[in-house]
């Protein structure tokens, strides 16, 4: 192992408590925390002989940061159901920068970092809220070698929808360096996936668990309206409907998670 990166000290040793039938043996997985914000966990029992998928976990705005997957309840479900089915799980701090290149730079470097220092079959995307612009700019994007799909939990799709909530209007211009609703599109312009060319995404599955019932990030505005434009002319993209306000519990679904990127290995 290069340096850089420092292993924590059991740091998930209870977060696997309670786990059910597992793919792998049993043992606390390896947890390195790189100085450049990047948190990285290694499945129990990892050899370099047997390639292992890697899972990138994108935050939501506001309450988001590395620790999420570890720390949220909610998500601390899809974390253990990744490990026991043998992912390497990533997640980084980004603040708010909502999709723009220096959250897609960060993530993919991260992602990068992990394929240079342990041997890796191929990369899924997890993006919760926010987390689902830069997934979804990445996978247009081309810049991440081996990614087969992007998974969004109540994910945001559409930019300019975000930006018209007055909760986010602030965090947009700062992220993307503009000021009034007049330079919105000049200063977003390439990084909304909502306005991306639906071939860019043929070759990346593509799926959502959201909410009717979700008012911040609406399912028919985000999720349902992206998957009919995009996987409507593929076919790679598809919509669960879940309950409960945005990020409910029941919007994380750990099975379902592990089923559907299981489905597009190599």
């Amino acid at each position: 192992m290069r340096a850089r990166a420092r292993v924590l000290l059991q740091l998930t040793a209870a977060v696997l408590v309670g786990c059910s039938s597992a793919a792998v043996e049993p043992g606390p997985p390896q947890v390195l925390e790189h100085e450049n914000g990047w948190r990285i966990q290694i499945p129990r029992n990892y050899a370099s002989d047997a390639p292992r998928p890697l899972v990138v976990f994108l935050h939501q705005s506001k309450t988001g940061d590395v620790g999420s997957p570890w720390d949220e309840p909610r998500m601390q479900p899809v974390t253990r159901a990744l490990e026991r089915a043998g992912y390497i799980v990533a997640a980084a701090t980004d603040g708010q920068r909502w999709g723009n290149q220096q959250s897609q730079d960060n993530y993919v470097a991260l992602a990068r970092w992990v394929q240079a220092n342990y041997s890796v079959s191929y990369v899924v995307l997890l993006g919760a809220s926010m987390g689902g612009l830069p997934a979804l700019n990445i996978a247009a994007s081309g810049a991440l070698p081996g990614l087969r799909a992007v998974g969004g939990i109540g994910a945001c799709t559409s930019l300019a929808s975000m930006y018209n909530h007055p909760y986010f209007t602030e965090d947009i211009e700062a992220a993307y360096g503009f000021r009034g609703v007049e330079e919105f599109a000049s200063a977003t312009e390439g990084f909304d996936p909502m306005q991306a060319t639906p071939d860019l995404f043929a070759q990346v599955a593509i799926r959502f668990w959201a909410s009717p019932a979700d008012a911040l990030v609406p399912k028919a505005d985000h999720a349902d309206a992206f998957a009919w434009r995009i996987g409507g002319q593929s076919g790679n993209a598809s919509v669960v409907s879940a309950r409960g306000r945005h990020l409910a519990r029941d919007q994380y679904r750990p099975d379902e998670v592990v089923a559907f990127f299981d489905s597009v290995a190599p």
